[in-house]
């Protein structure tokens, strides 16, 4: 089953330009760079959690988002709030990145040292943040997270997120029709039950108990759209369910992608989203 993991993991890490007139534009958004880690040794093991990130310069609204996503990052693992000693300026992403890493070198050392005797296993963070795509109507961006833990696998994550372009309007499940959620849900469901199908061929997997598609009643039951909603890539809509959330970790991180034109035609889109498809 771990070569389910490796394949799967290939969610939210698709080319940052993709077949089509609209991602041929010239781009409008410029990206500043930041590079930052926090280094440490314990117990005679060297640890380096690091962040490579990019930042809109020019686009004061997709900065804005972005900045909300470093936020939300920072305040993950139980951290509940910013250390005044920390004195992070929540309104710069270079300082968010610097306190979220400053969080996990913490989150690690701590780890480490509740261990009786050595360390069997290497740690360390990384943060990746990255473009995927741009084109004259929104800009998507990819964060992924992997983490070496003292646990028995290292901890992966894939966040995708689209913005609207000029107005850097975040695109949620709200961007949807409300009241075609369960037809969506189906069809997300439909595509991750077939993507898992094809990769655990020759392997005796029942997929729907993976996925826990029976209530207790014996019922069918939908999977629920991902918590971190959707992004758009090329002409698809693409839902990625993160490690743990419907199913055990060796099926990775299930994806879905459904293309737009199919949810335009049967009147999944709300009207913004809509009128974007041609």
């Amino acid at each position: 089953m771990m070569a389910l993991s490796v394949v799967i993991l290939a969610a939210c890490t698709g080319s940052s330009k993709t077949d089509g007139d609209s991602s041929s534009k010239p781009s409008a958004l410029s990206l500043d760079s930041i590079a930052d880690s926090v280094c440490f040794k314990v117990k005679g093991q060297d640890v380096c959690v690091k962040a490579n990130v990019v930042v809109p310069s020019n686009n004061e609204n997709v900065k804005k988002g972005v900045t909300e996503i470093f936020r939300e990052l920072g305040q993950d693992d139980d951290f509940t709030g910013y250390p005044d000693s920390l004195k992070v300026d929540t309104n710069d992403v270079r300082s968010l990145v610097r306190f979220l890493l400053e969080s996990k070198a913490a989150w690690l050392k701590s780890d480490a040292e509740d261990l009786t005797g050595d360390l069997e296993t290497p740690l360390s963070y990384t943060l990746d943040m990255y473009q995927l795509e741009e084109t004259g109507n929104h800009v998507t961006f990819a964060f992924t997270e992997e983490s070496m833990f003292s646990g028995p696998h290292p901890y992966y994550s894939c966040l995708g997120v689209s913005y609207l372009m000029p107005s850097g309007r975040k695109l949620t499940i709200a961007d949807l029709s409300s009241d075609k959620t369960d037809e969506i849900r189906k069809e997300v469901q439909s595509v991750v039950k077939r993507n898992l199908t094809e990769l655990s061929k020759g392997e005796d997997v029942d997929i729907d108990a993976a996925l826990n598609l029976k209530n207790e009643d014996g019922s069918d039951r939908l999977l629920e759209l991902p918590e971190n909603g959707f992004y758009l890539l090329g002409d698809s809509m693409v839902f990625t369910y993160q490690t743990d959330e419907i199913c055990s970790y060796a099926f990775g991180m299930p994806e879905a992608k459904i293309p737009l034109k199919q949810m335009k035609e049967k009147g999944w889109l709300g009207k913004e989203l809509s009128d974007l498809v041609k």
